[in-house]
């Protein structure tokens, strides 16, 4: 699972202003969190650690899905796709790369199939 800053900043700074209507200094007394970390967390600059993360999410009711990067959205293999010297090469990484994705989507409806039958 990646997640996605740009989705934590977005959900923290909306979950605090327009749901909860409290300013950075009181979500750092409720949280424990300074009040620069939050800010710098808010609009994109810092990762949370876990412990602030999932203060964080207690106190601005969210969960990991709702900060989970889009698979889509990512380029995870792009880099290394330049690298293939040989169309051979190319074709076998393709390859490669296709089956790696579709263990991954295996993967996850796997586990949805699993948490809906929770």
């Amino acid at each position: 699972m990646s997640i996605s800053l740009t989705k934590i900043s977005g959900i923290i700074h909306h979950k605090r202003k327009n749901v909860r209507k409290i300013t950075l200094e009181e979500l750092s007394r409720e949280t424990n969190i300074n009040k620069d970390t939050l800010s710098r967390i808010e609009n994109g600059r810092f990762y949370p650690s876990i412990e602030q993360m999932n203060t964080l999410m207690e106190a601005l009711s969210f969960s990991l899905k709702d900060i989970e990067e889009n698979p889509d959205e990512k380029k995870v293999f792009l880099a290394m796709m330049g690298s293939a010297t040989t169309e051979n090469e190319r074709v076998n990484f393709d390859k490669m790369i296709s089956m790696m994705l579709c263990l991954r989507k295996h993967d996850r409806l796997r586990k949805s199939q699993g948490e809906e039958m929770n």
